[in-house]
């Protein structure tokens, strides 16, 4: 993905990106930037407070790029799987409108439908709108359907309130201190 497309997802919910790094030791500047890190991964959520560093090299002329991690939080138990789980029991329900017939036992659709859900949704981060589609899901049924940006966000709010709750208090009393601000 090109670096100027890494950042769109995030632009348009209203966050402010204000450098994406891509190769650190043309972009840092000699003075300290702070980062706040936000990494969401399949099984965990966790958000770093890093400053990052030029520093000189002992015997060298040359400087090298240092990032300290100041705190560090974040949810185990929350992650990417969660969010395509939620859109896999939606698309389990919509399937089950359009044919009156249950996935639950079928556990080839279920990994079809998964995989399908799982790429709708590394597409939504990119896109307003997806479309899944899968052939002869069951018994020669199929399911269409249309996922907009609007319908996940709706579909996963829980997780999304979890994520936007402070669940970072006392790390970021750390984090006033470590920046001046405490």
């Amino acid at each position: 993905m090109a670096g100027e497309d890494r950042g769109v997802g995030a632009v348009d919910r209203g966050v402010e990106i204000g450098r994406l790094i891509q190769n650190t030791r043309r972009t840092i500047p000699t003075d300290d930037v702070w980062i706040l890190l936000f990494d969401f991964g399949g099984g965990h959520c966790s958000v770093s407070l890093a400053v990052v560093r030029m520093v000189d090299v002992p015997k060298k002329t040359d400087q090298e790029c240092v990032v300290e991690i100041k705190a560090k939080a974040g949810n185990d138990r929350l992650g990417g799987e969660d969010f395509t789980n939620c859109l896999v029991d939606y698309c389990i329900v919509i399937f089950q409108r359009q044919h009156r017939n249950d996935l639950e036992g079928n556990a080839q659709a279920l990994y079809r439908l998964y995989e399908a859900c799982e790429s709708a949704k590394c597409r939504l981060s990119l896109s307003k709108i997806v479309v899944i589609k899968l052939d002869n899901l069951d018994e020669n049924r199929g399911l269409s359907t249309t996922i907009t940006r609007t319908l996940f966000e709706d579909l996963c709010s829980d997780y999304f309130q979890t994520i936007s709750q402070p669940r970072l208090s006392t790390s970021v009393r750390g984090w006033h201190s470590a920046v001046g601000r405490g």
